[in-house]
């Protein structure tokens, strides 16, 4: 199976749909609004818009703020648009009662409080709470969102390679992170992915660490996990390099990471268990010692959303399909000595993989 085809995302949500026995689905979460619609420019974290689906009408109902973005790029992603300022839901209700529907999803990401007021305006239907049905559509991605993503990847490999030039002892992490978003964005980028991880030396031991105040030192471990935003899609990627020579155990330490990594690189195909794409990672790091020191998943998907489907944990089901996209980023994290984590994205394919990721992973060794 191939990425999907640029513009099937309805024919793919109504697939699901029908297998759920819905006769119309109220999307509602912001991220699968902007997916299901294929618009650009109308994301907000606050946003009311409202995608309506049903087997032959799709209608996207837009605030004031975004409606004239939505309007251009309608015809194009067979969607109607339909101003609603601030009536949102009695404008859905509206066009549910001239569609009459039987059985409607609601998306279950909603709070309980407006589930119930959905439930009260739609009375006398029946009203199903789906769960992730528009999530498993967007784990495989078409062509145009692979195509967004590696350019996103390549803004954000321009930039480390900047940064291996900018890096000096002294820097704070905050500046060491400053800069990077500005590269970021001097490169291409719409926005930062997600704030990124700048950790030093000991701090480097926090997965999560966020930048400080912590000036770099000669024979600092640095681990930089971040990435740009173009046109909605977001890149990751996570380098640990040393601020000067690195010590033996440092050396050790990342060798056991880059091998672990390049092991579940290669486990990784359409159809593999998400659990075993972990295991191939995290049984090296295992049998070197450190088992107890990598504490988190192997890789997780990415896209409109920097944690998307597929998981890849111990804990995870199922398998990987042809089209995703996911990272694979191990790490060992002695507590506060150090921390490693390399990370790379890649294309799930049939044959294996598409690697996304272009930056070098051996050991970096400054000159200062």
């Amino acid at each position: 199976m191939s990425p999907a085809q640029s513009g099937d995302r309805l024919s793919r949500i109504r697939a699901s749909m029908k297998q759920e026995g819905l006769d119309a689905l109220i999307i509602n979460y912001s991220t699968n609004v902007v997916y299901a619609t294929g618009f650009d420019g109308i994301a907000d974290v606050e946003n009311p818009h409202i995608a309506l689906v049903t087997a032959d009408r799709a209608i996207a109902l837009i605030d004031s703020r975004y409606f004239e973005v939505a309007s251009g790029q309608a015809a194009a992603h067979n969607f109607e648009v339909i101003l609603a300022r601030h009536e949102v839901r009695e404008r859905a209700v509206e066009m549910i009662d001239q569609l009459a529907p039987v059985r409607i999803g609601i998306e279950d990401t909603m709070g309980y409080g407006q589930f119930l007021k959905w439930k009260e305006a739609l009375e006398g239907r029946e009203i199903v709470a789906t769960h992730r049905l528009i999530e498993d559509v967007r784990e495989i991605k078409d062509r145009e969102e692979i195509a967004r993503i590696e350019q996103a990847q390549r803004i954000t490999d321009e930039a480390f390679t900047h940064m291996l030039e900018f890096i000096k002892p002294g820097q704070t992490e905050s500046e060491v992170a400053l800069e990077l978003e500005f590269t970021l964005r001097r490169l291409g980028a719409e926005a930062m992915a997600f704030e990124p991880i700048v950790a030093a030396g000991a701090n480097g031991s926090m997965p999560h660490a966020k930048p400080g105040g912590y000036r770099l030192q000669i024979g600092d471990l640095l681990t930089m996990d971040f990435g740009a935003q173009f046109k909605g899609y977001k890149a990751d990627m996570t380098r640990t390099i040393c601020v000067g020579q690195a010590s033996a155990l440092q050396k050790e330490i990342y060798a056991i990471v880059l091998d672990a990594q390049l092991n579940a690189i290669e486990a990784v195909r359409a159809g593999a268990r998400s659990a075993d794409v972990d295991a191939a990672a995290r049984t090296i790091i295992d049998n070197a010692g450190y088992g107890e020191q990598f504490g988190h998943g192997t890789g997780h998907g990415i896209g409109l959303d920097v944690h998307e489907l597929p998981s890849l944990k111990p804990i995870s089901e199922g398998t990987i399909k042809a089209g995703s996209v996911t990272s694979i980023e191990p790490g060992i994290y002695l507590e506060g000595v150090l921390g490693v984590r390399i990370e790379d994205l890649v294309v799930v394919t049939d044959q294996g993989y598409q690697m996304l990721t272009g930056s070098p992973k051996e050991l970096i060794e400054l000159a200062v």
